[in-house]
């Protein structure tokens, strides 16, 4: 059984937005003392919300402008 697999069940019993919102919860949780360090050594750099970077970048302030930079240096 695969993640595609598991997607399936739980949209097909409407609860992909409860697992969705829980591994949210749980992302910021893990990433909590990263980013309020990041935010305190870069207090003017603009990040999105949350939920935003969850999607794209784990939650992870630091992988964002590290991404970012690299992509526009490109």
């Amino acid at each position: 059984m695969n993640k595609p697999f598991f997607k399936a069940i739980l949209r097909r019993f409407g609860i992909i937005k409860l697992s969705d919102t829980a591994r949210f919860q749980i992302m910021k949780l893990k990433n909590r003392k990263g980013n309020l360090k990041f935010v305190r050594e870069h207090p003017n750099v603009p990040i999105p919300p949350d939920y935003i970077l969850y999607k794209a970048h784990k939650l992870n302030y630091a992988s964002y402008i590290s991404n970012g930079l690299t992509n526009a240096k490109v």
